[in-house]
């Protein structure tokens, strides 16, 4: 498979732990509520395509010049974000 890698390295790739709200399909009753009262924590790696005050948008996908399968996850539930970085894969020395 032929990666054009600069394209792929023009965009800084990130970690990002989020906040994020979610639903429970299931039957719940007030005394089990308080274990669970809170936002559930998410890790979502991507490229960094935008990141301002308003918030993250990350792909999870580069394809034909274009990223693709964009997340955005508005700055207020931002919890950090960590720089990564693609290294070409190294063979074994025996």
């Amino acid at each position: 498979m032929n990666i054009n890698r600069p394209q792929i390295d023009k965009l800084p790739l990130v970690l990002v732990e989020w906040a994020d709200a979610w639903t429970n399909e299931l039957g719940v009753t007030v005394e089990d509520v308080g274990a669970s009262h809170k936002a559930m924590t998410v890790h979502t790696l991507g490229w960094l395509l935008k990141d301002n005050e308003t918030g993250i948008s990350l792909a999870n996908e580069y394809f034909d010049d274009q990223y693709r399968g964009r997340t955005f996850i508005p700055r207020s539930m931002v919890v950090t974000v960590t720089p990564m970085r693609l290294s070409k894969k190294t063979e074994r020395r025996p």
